[in-house]
This record gives C-alpha cells, sequence and structure tokens, in this order.
C-alpha cells in the first residue's frame, strides 16, 4: 500500500512539473514532423507502465496513471490527435 501511495504521489509532483516541459520540448524538437513527439508520447506511457511494474503494481495502472498524466496538462488534446492517428 505504501509503494501504491508513494508511485501516485511521485506521478503527481512529475505531472505539474516534468511532463507539461518535456512534451514542449518534444513538440519545439519535431517542428516539421510529428514522428518524434508520438514517439516520445508513446515511451513515456511505457516506461510509466515498466516502472510501476517494476514497483510490483500492476501495467494496468502504470499505463492509465501515464495517459492521465498527459491528459492533465494544456498538451493532452494535441497528445491525444498525435496518438490516434498512429497505426
Amino acid at each position: 500500500m505504501l509503494t501504491l501511495i508513494t508511485f501516485l504521489v511521485v506521478l503527481s509532483i512529475l505531472s505539474r512539473t516534468c511532463v507539461p516541459w518535456f512534451l514542449k520540448l518534444m513538440i519545439s524538437l519535431s517542428s516539421q514532423t510529428n514522428e518524434l513527439y508520438q514517439l516520445a508520447s508513446v515511451a513515456f506511457c511505457l516506461i510509466v507502465a515498466w516502472c510501476s511494474d517494476k514497483l510490483g503494481l500492476s501495467l494496468e495502472l502504470g499505463s492509465f496513471a501515464a495517459g492521465v498524466m498527459i491528459s492533465t496538462t494544456d498538451l493532452g488534446q494535441h497528445t491525444l490527435e498525435q496518438v490516434t492517428h498512429f497505426p
């Protein structure tokens, strides 16, 4: 239970500080095409899911938490539009 609470607190802090900065950086780096932004968004979700699994939590919880983290940023709608075109 302590692991779950700690994991969610850390993700909450990251979602307010690092995730918006990271997504804006990916947009600025991929100004011509959106492949880098798409790859970074999917990789971010996979990394959070992997961290969740390594902590003994479920992959689904990590994937859900990563999706919530991205959707709470200002770029949530942009990310959704980019990822829905991902095959």
